[in-house]
């Protein structure tokens, strides 16, 4: 959703249409096939998703393709418009929002039996982003450099459910995991933090 919080997508199958939070009313109504779609924080962009079909970065203005990915792509925008993630199988791609698409750092491969379209989420202040490592244990990287902050275990493992199941809350202070069991995890994050530090491996913040 747009910075404004006023605008909300809703996929319809057959078109993409834009919904004024406020006055209930629609905007804008894009013919594009969707099943899933996503809309960056600054407005411009659209990742729509389609079963059995390729997933299309498009603008939002127009609902022009600007590029295609592979079946079963999931697009994720960082709450800042200046990152989106693709997770599809056992891999995930970060590339800066900047045309044409580069990936900003070689693609993470997921280890063990990975969901098929693993949960990830980003930090409500775009520095890291969580997903499955291994569907037993999360992960944290660093979105700027793809780098590892911490692997994150629930003292009961059970397999991360897909979809939805990680969400960080607004404050950044917690990330909040639900698995397969019934049970939903939470982890302080500046806890984990600071336990690291006492061993050294605390990570540091990006400039």
């Amino acid at each position: 959703m747009p910075s404004d919080g006023r605008t909300l997508v809703i996929a319809a199958t057959d078109a993409v249409i834009f919904l004024d939070t406020v006055t209930g009313e629609t905007t804008r109504t894009l013919k594009k096939p969707a099943h899933i779609v996503t809309l960056s924080s600054d407005g411009k962009w659209l990742g729509t998703s389609r079963h059995h079909y390729r997933s299309v970065l498009r603008t939002a203005e127009r609902g022009e393709a600007a590029t295609r990915f592979e079946f079963g792509t999931k697009v994720i925008f960082s709450p800042d418009a200046r990152w989106m993630a693709l997770s599809t199988g056992g891999e995930v791609r970060v590339h800066k929002m900047e045309l044409p698409l580069q990936t900003a750092y070689p693609l993470i491969q997921l280890g063990g039996e990975t969901a098929y379209n693993p949960p990830l989420e980003f930090s409500p202040d775009s520095r890291m982003f969580a997903v499955p490592f291994n569907r037993m244990q999360v992960r944290l990287y660093e979105t700027s450099t793809g780098r590892v902050l911490a692997t994150l275990t629930p003292s009961h493992p059970a397999p991360i459910m897909g979809g939805s199941a990680l969400e960080f809350t607004a404050d950044g202070q917690w990330l909040l995991a639900a698995k397969n069991d019934g049970e939903t995890v939470s982890w302080h994050l500046p806890v984990i933090r600071a336990e690291l530090a006492k061993q050294g491996l605390n990570w540091t913040d990006p400039e």
